[in-house]
């Protein structure tokens, strides 16, 4: 369905080219293919920005920053005080029905102090916490795959993007880990040659049309399927029919319009539009007049009879074929919270800023800014803080300039316990810090929620598998009835012994829960199914510890426990 060459390049670890189009009214425009190309569905401009925050909270760093993520702060001032003393008005931070300077009234904090507090400030990756164990794991259970005795399909199974370098199931896994971020992602499989190509190969060969009037692209001598991913921020618009299938779809793309790097863009914006029965890739001009015009780049005949853009996603959203939802819907919204609270916070801390401990400290027993008592304070939390700051999931919580600085640890452990229970909601966090606080029953309860989070995700990927399959099936002239449930078949069981796991049953057993034997095994089968090989430097060590082992006076039932587990598992 088009020129391969002119396609995006193979797609690479979180990276995609994600297109944003200049939008209008198509009900004001009078050419009906520019008003096809404009269109978009119910929902996409919603959607699209959502998936821009789950996407920049996955990828974190500077573009998380950049994106806005940190509000401004509002500075609560009992009275107009000389803070703001001379500040031009244009250079506060826009508020909601304008900067008002009456007393009492709360105001935003200038832009150089924005900006000052955005540069030093830093966000613990809570969603990338919670995507990459996930997709690690399930990338270290394959689905077993049976294929048909389809010519070319297995070569395509083995090497099936355009460069022939990436199997298919590495681009679903990347396919799935980009599914649990923004709730769906998508796979294209396509041909090789373009519409022209493939008629002059078929009339060459003398190729006649089958009953339907289709000509099978696969017996073009030249012809090979291939995948490639789509991010769903380039599917604009399109129809789904009664059982869920595309019956038409409009994608944007990116291709390399034969620039060399220093005359000009070397990459253009096309537009794909595809039915069930034929494709076109259009391109949207303007004309000495300024309007726009659409013109039409390719097209030609879809000679598979199905629209090959198959979705991937963790859970589907009835009814809404077009969202699914990801994995870290509301961790998201959870470490932009946690982030903008650890950013005002440190912000004040670090640079003893009046205005910013008017932003969020409790005056109310202070005599003013200048209070010795409330230096005081604040060089006891920052001292706790920067005691802290380098330990994961330690961090500042919302209270921690009130003035009864007493209660300052258990408000920096808000912070974390935010988080962790985050974590502990989708089976990936333990209470590392104390390892008789949770029972083997816990335990294992964790473990299920953690295997049935892998087991959604495994079955979909398998699911798309089996799709990918079957267009390529199409394109290689086959029989697509041939791709059976069977096929492709979705892992049952998944090594869940996380990192954390690790930590804490080491750390039991080194205390002396359980006798040697015992140990020994545990660990073993733990590290085994954690991460597969087995470490020697890390077991040398731990056979040192299980040497100089002694038994206690009163042994924990910790293991008896965790042995219903394995055996339950």
């Amino acid at each position: 369905m088009g020129d391969a060459n002119s396609n995006p390049p193979p797609h690479y670890h979180h990276t995609q080219n994600v297109v944003h189009i200049p939008l209008s009214d198509p009900g004001k425009i009078q050419d009906p293919n520019v008003r096809r190309l404009l269109s978009r569905r119910p929902g996409y401009l919603e959607d699209t920005s959502w998936w821009n925050l789950c996407r920049t909270s996955y990828i974190g760093g500077k573009p998380w920053f950049d994106d806005g993520n940190l509000p401004a702060h509002v500075l609560e001032m009992r009275t107009n005080s000389s803070m703001h003393k001379g500040v031009r008005q244009d250079n506060l931070i826009p508020v909601p029905g304008g900067n008002v300077k009456s007393a009492g009234a709360p105001m935003f904090e200038t832009r150089n102090e924005y900006d000052m507090r955005v540069s030093q400030g830093f966000r613990l990756n809570l969603t990338r916490e919670i995507v990459e164990p996930l997709s690690g794991l399930l990338e270290q259970h394959p689905s077993h795959v049976n294929l048909p005795s389809v010519s070319g399909l297995e070569d395509f199974n083995k090497q099936a993007d355009i460069a022939r370098t990436e199997s298919l199931e590495s681009m679903l896994n990347t396919a799935s880990e980009w599914a649990g971020v923004l709730g769906i992602y998508y796979v294209w499989v396509d041909n090789t040659l373009t519409a022209e190509q493939l008629d002059e190969s078929l009339s060459a060969a003398g190729v006649e049309p089958n009953k339907q009037g289709q000509i099978p692209a696969s017996l073009a001598p030249e012809s090979q399927p291939y995948a490639r991913l789509v991010d769903p921020g380039n599917v604009l618009d399109g129809f789904h029919d009664e059982a869920g299938k595309l019956v038409e779809v409009l994608m944007a793309e990116y291709r390399h319009n034969g620039k060399q790097l220093g005359h000009g863009s070397a990459t253009e914006l096309f537009y794909r539009y595809v039915t069930r029965e034929f494709w076109q890739v259009w391109q949207l001009q303007r004309t000495a007049k300024g309007k726009m015009k659409a013109v039409l780049i390719e097209e030609g005949v879809n000679h598979i009879g199905q629209i090959p853009l198959i979705p991937i996603m963790a859970w589907d959203t009835p009814g809404e074929p077009w969202r699914g939802r990801a994995i870290v819907e509301d961790a998201v919204l959870t470490d932009r919270a946690l982030a903008g609270l650890a950013s005002s916070l440190l912000f004040s801390l670090e640079n003893d800023s009046d205005s910013q401990t008017l932003a969020i400290g409790d005056l109310t027993g202070f005599d003013g800014p200048d209070d010795p008592k409330l230096h005081m304070a604040m060089a006891q939390v920052t001292e706790t803080l920067r005691s802290r700051i380098g330990m994961l999931h330690k961090g500042l919580s919302v209270e921690v300039l009130n003035k009864n600085s007493g209660q300052k640890d258990q408000m920096l452990e808000t912070y974390k316990d935010i988080m962790t229970l985050q974590l502990r909601m989708v089976g990936l966090a333990d209470k590392v810090d104390d390892p008789s606080a949770e029972s083997g029953i816990a335990r294992l309860r964790r473990h299920q929620i953690l295997n049935a989070l892998l087991g959604t995700m495994a079955e979909a990927r398998a699911q798309a598998h089996r799709d990918a399959l079957t267009s390529a099936t199409l394109w290689l002239g086959g029989d697509a009835d041939a791709i059976e449930r069977g096929t492709v078949i979705a892992p049952k069981k998944f090594g869940t012994r996380s990192l954390p796991d690790l930590m804490l049953f080491h750390r039991e057993l080194r205390d002396g829960a359980a006798p040697p034997e015992w140990q020994k095994k545990i660990l073993w089968e733990m590290w085994q199914q954690a991460f597969g090989d087995k470490p020697e430097e890390w077991m040398a060590q731990s056979q040192q510890e299980l040497d100089a082992w002694q038994p206690p006076e009163q042994p924990g039932d910790v293991l008896r426990d965790m042995s219903g587990a394995l055996e339950g598992e």
